[in-house]
């Protein structure tokens, strides 16, 4: 099964049906046997405990690989962000995915009034 889209340093999980490990495979194969000092993951699929579990497995075999690298892992709620960065990860950079908001700018029409 394919589990993540690759595109550039940019790896999306794709799919998930509560296990992990096929996941976490493929990002360190994808870490090991690629030169990417700077990578992004976008694992905002998964729930808090197992974006826990990527997201420290794959930032361990990254930092292993380019100490001096960063890792940013999308993830899609701020109990997730906050349980990864009490880990103190140091190349690890942690942002909240943003729902897309279709329609956002809608015209307001207004009444304009002329004082005399």
């Amino acid at each position: 099964m394919n589990y993540l889209n690759i595109q550039n340093n940019f790896l999306t999980v794709t799919k998930y049906h509560n296990n992990t490990d096929e996941i976490i495979a493929r990002l360190n194969e994808f870490v090991l046997n690629n030169d990417c000092n700077v990578l992004c993951v976008d694992i905002s699929i998964l729930n808090m405990i197992d974006a826990i579990k990527v997201g420290t497995l794959c930032a361990t075999t990254h930092f292993t690989k380019h100490p001096t690298g960063t890792i940013e892992l999308i993830v899609k709620d701020i109990e997730s962000k906050m349980a990864l960065k009490v880990l103190g990860l140091r190349t690890l950079k942690i942002t909240i995915k943003r729902p897309i908001i279709e329609n956002f700018y809608q015209p307001v029409s207004r009444k304009i009034v002329a004082l005399r």
